[in-house]
């Protein structure tokens, strides 16, 4: 293809030649670079935005796939799809969805501490759409005992967003809760309207009920009987712990050090169940940038002033939680036609 948008040549087979000339209209050069341009495939007519793929040279393939899926900086060894939709947003090779499937089916760490889930329905219990950083999913995660004496995680996933946030702690006592709450969310993400959590006593207490109150936050709890309601940190949960799984295996002590890292991964991987974007799109209206990105992207040379770059940014992000907004409904009307 590179051949022939810069010097006209074509392949000498004829139907390789024709496969040329009807693709030629997806790809252009740029600063001696091919790209491809894509755009999802979206069930809503809206101003979806026309992505520019770098066409990958099969030598940097592999340090894509180690870097998207086992790097210990964004990788947390994430499933097909998510690995897949997270480079595709950014990167085309030819079969490039096979490449990924034969990659992470090799990998022998998934293969060792990844469940089989196929064919289980989730459980079928949709909440309303709000917007980012309304409604707040809580829960903990028992892990291993460190020798500096973290023994859990407490894990607040965004319900609109999926953006997540982890923070290892020593004890789950409703003080240390209210304090990481108000320190590490209310304080940065703004008060909730809503906070989803189960009825333990930590999340009970009259501590954090007055927390809450203090900051007109609704409480919504889910009993032992229908845990359903919280199924998003629920999943997150098992996501999380399998990721841990893979980068402590052998060492159970270090897992609060790779918290940041399978964070970033998480925040950087569109969520194929519900918005089709990813966390960190739907908060700043632009993709997240790992290592390898870095290293391989050319750099926009355009300059912008702030006020184009502004009105740009705030533009990317109505087109983005918009039409995650439409694809969440989409999905939860698709899910209910499962479970009549």
């Amino acid at each position: 293809m590179y051949r022939f948008l810069t010097q006209g040549i074509l392949p000498a087979d004829n139907d390789q030649s024709s496969k040329v000339q009807i693709s030629a209209q997806d790809y252009s050069i740029c600063n001696n670079v091919l790209y491809k341009w894509f755009q999802k495939r979206v069930r809503v007519d809206n101003g979806e935005k026309w992505i520019k793929q770098l066409c990958l040279p099969q030598a940097l393939r592999e340090d894509a796939l180690s870097s998207y899926h086992d790097s210990f900086v964004g990788g947390a060894h994430l499933g097909i799809e998510r690995v897949y939709h997270a480079l595709s947003l950014k990167y085309f090779w030819p079969k490039m969805h096979q490449s990924i499937e034969n990659y992470i089916r090799s990998c022998d760490r998934c293969q060792r501490i990844k469940r089989d889930t196929k064919g289980k329905k989730p459980p079928f219990n949709p909440l309303p759409v709000d917007t980012t950083f309304e409604r707040w999913h809580m829960d903990f995660l028992k892990l291993s005992k460190t020798n500096e004496g973290y023994s859990s995680v407490l894990l607040l996933v965004d319900s609109f967003s999926k953006w997540s946030e982890a923070f290892p702690m020593k004890t789950q006592e409703a003080s240390e809760v209210a304090n990481v709450l108000f320190r590490e969310i209310i304080s940065r993400y703004g008060a909730m309207k809503c906070l989803v959590t189960d009825l333990g006593r930590n999340f009970v207490s009259n501590l954090v009920n007055a927390l809450c109150e203090m900051l007109n936050i609704t409480r919504h709890h889910t009993s032992s009987y229908h845990p359903q309601t919280n199924g998003l940190v629920e999943r997150t949960n098992s996501t999380l712990i399998q990721a841990v799984r893979a980068y402590s295996d052998k060492d159970q002590n270090n897992w609060p050090n790779k918290l940041p890292g399978i964070l970033m991964a998480f925040r950087n991987s569109p969520s194929t169940q519900s918005t089709e974007y990813s966390p960190f799109s739907m908060v700043f209206g632009k993709e997240m940038n790992l290592p390898f990105d870095a290293s391989v992207l050319p750099k926009d040379n355009l300059s912008k002033d702030a006020k184009h770059h502004l009105e740009e940014i705030i533009s990317n992000l109505k087109i983005t939680q918009d039409l995650a907004a439409q694809n969440i409904k989409l999905k939860q009307a698709k899910m209910k036609e499962r479970y009549v």
